[in-house]
């Protein structure tokens, strides 16, 4: 894009013209709004394609657990903003997800790379264990801690974990992340020399 020069932004995610909204391919109004839930249409606008019944189930799980998340800074901040400007809610919404940094929100996305990692060895014919640790210690030896592991309020296992592993076994969906997140935290003692569930 040039300054000053007009162009065409494009995107694969939605389009539309004077009579219609196209959302992944798929007509708004008339495929869409009243025939799917927010959550499959959240996952179709994420991935393209529309989740599986023990996708829905799982990211619907996941969006209950975070939904709430205590008084953590990007919540403060968007309560004192609501608090100094209660006539613009949009205010309020965005200092929330301008604080939202790689420290509370963050960490699930690292980790999901981590064990991204750790499943490419897998699919390379790696054994579960070796996989993990061998990730683990590169991030280690590379400065990185490992994302995921430790809370300041939890020390024993959130129990979040626990009901969103039962979400995903209940689901049907494939546990291969949960057993690499397990392996992980099975780990983890022998690496750092403690528990961090």
């Amino acid at each position: 894009m040039k300054i000053g020069k007009a162009t065409v932004p494009r995107t694969a995610i939605c389009t539309s013209d004077e009579h219609t909204i196209v959302i992944r391919g798929r007509d708004l109004s008339k495929e869409l709004i009243g025939k799917i839930s927010f959550v499959d249409h959240f996952f179709l606008l994420l991935t393209g394609q529309m989740p599986t019944p023990g996708q829905a189930a799982v990211l619907n799980a996941t969006l209950v657990a975070i939904a709430e998340h205590g008084l953590v800074p990007s919540v403060q901040a968007a309560r004192m903003t609501f608090a100094a400007a209660p006539d613009a809610m949009q205010g309020a919404v965005a200092a929330g997800i301008l604080g939202c940094g790689s420290v509370v929100l963050g960490s699930s996305e690292t980790a999901g790379r981590m064990y991204v990692e750790i499943d490419a060895k897998l699919q390379a014919g790696t054994a579960l264990d070796e996989a993990a640790l061998s990730v683990m210690q590169a991030w280690r030896a590379a400065g990185r801690s490992i994302p995921g592991y430790g809370h300041p309020l939890h020390k024993e296992r959130d129990e979040r974990v626990g009901a969103l592993f039962d979400a995903a076994k209940a689901a049907g969906t494939s546990l291969r992340f949960v057993e690499i997140a397990e392996a992980c935290e099975r780990l983890l003692p022998g690496l750092l020399g403690k528990p961090l569930r």
